[in-house]
């Protein structure tokens, strides 16, 4: 895992640095008709996986055999990112669940009477399950996002540890601290000692702090899902995204 400086550098110079890496230049209209339909990028693709075209990248200084033709993220990467960003969602979804079925409902006893009544005791065991789900969803997104070269993944991402370092003081009277490597850790004598009420408050409500890093992970997963989608074809204004390693397939990553 990167050190805090390592990640300012690959995150926030994403952030500010201009990762596009591509040339515009100008186009006819029937051209830019063929980028717009994808035919001339099904073209391309064809053309710069033969012999020929491989050849031509590496004549004018593209690539050598050995070089990653990729101004941003591997296809692979993405679909990590992708993935933990879904399951970061779906950890926070489970706790902001509500009614009968959430982890923050209070249990149920009768009285002398046999009539039920809510006992106003929470599920430590159950809550504390639910949590640390989320802190491990949480977790496996940063080590996936880290070196991101991808301007909006790294700004989603960035708002998201932010948004942690904020709530530090909530989070830490509830037993999850920030580590050095901006992932989280939980104690579970730590959590089940604390007040419920506060956890509720952080992760069972809309607009807590559980509610905002699912907003801010399905923006990750938005774009992720975005850019593997332009991965080997040209953009809207003639850029041209590559994904590929010369010498190999046209459709491989790394």
């Amino acid at each position: 895992m990167s050190g805090i400086g390592d990640f300012n550098t690959s995150m926030f110079g994403a952030i500010y640095g201009n990762s596009n890496g591509t040339n515009q230049t100008g186009l006819d209209l029937s051209t830019y008709a063929s980028i717009r339909n994808g035919s001339y990028g099904k073209a391309l693709k064809a053309y710069y996986n033969s012999e020929n075209g491989k050849e031509a990248l590496k004549k004018n200084g593209i690539v050598n055999s050995q070089t990653t033709i990729s101004g941003k993220d591997s296809t692979n990467a993405l679909a990590r990112m992708q993935t933990s960003s879904k399951e970061l969602t779906e950890s926070a979804t489970k706790l902001l669940q509500g009614g009968s079925k959430s982890v923050f409902a209070t249990g149920k006893t009768k009285d002398s009477n046999g009539k039920e009544y809510d006992d106003g005791k929470y599920d430590t065991d159950k809550i504390y399950k639910s949590v640390k789900g989320f802190v491990d969803s949480y977790n496996s997104m940063i080590n996936n996002v880290v070196s991101t070269n991808t301007t909006n993944i790294a700004t989603a991402a960035a708002g998201m540890i932010n948004l942690t370092k904020t709530n530090e003081g909530l989070l830490n009277s509830i037993g999850i601290s920030i580590d050095d490597d901006y992932k989280l850790k939980i104690n579970e004598d730590d959590f089940k000692k604390a007040d419920m009420n506060t956890a509720k408050a952080m992760f069972n409500s809309q607009g807590s702090y559980g509610y905002q890093v699912s907003a801010k992970a399905s923006m990750i997963s938005y774009y992720a899902q975005n850019e593997i989608g332009k991965a080997n074809s040209y953009t809207g204004t003639g850029n041209y995204n590559f994904f590929a390693i010369a010498g190999s397939s046209y459709d491989s990553t790394t």
